[in-house]
């Protein structure tokens, strides 16, 4: 499940109780360049916290580093060039007056928020 709010910050959610690690990829991530290890929350939730470009983007959860998961409950699915499902998610511009370029995508993961580049 994915959450935003009008400034580009979106909450990823997925029930995996018997996961022993979750991270989101996606082409925000640059796929498996930059993974964003999402955070466990008893009793089996994972939650990233990501501040997005505008745009439509696609992404997955990998499941303890071999499943690749989408996300029914986003804007949508597609089968990705290698005939995988991937989820998509559009992002609305911003209000006016803020250029959507104007700051870099900011990621927030893990027990503490930090940004990555």
């Amino acid at each position: 499940m994915v959450t935003g709010k009008d400034d580009g910050v979106y909450q990823f959610r997925v029930y995996l109780p018997h996961a022993g690690n979750v991270e989101l990829v996606g082409d925000f991530t640059e796929w498996s360049a930059r993974r964003i290890t999402m955070r466990h929350e008893p009793p089996g939730w994972w939650t990233a916290t990501v501040c997005l470009a505008v745009g439509d983007h696609t992404f997955c959860y990998l499941v303890d580093g071999q499943l690749w998961m989408p996300d029914y409950a986003a804007n949508g699915v597609k089968r990705n060039e290698y005939g995988n499902w991937v989820s998509q998610l559009a992002v609305p511009g911003r209000d006016a007056g803020a250029p959507d370029d104007a700051e870099p995508p900011v990621v927030r993961s893990r027990r503490r928020d930090r940004a990555i580049a």
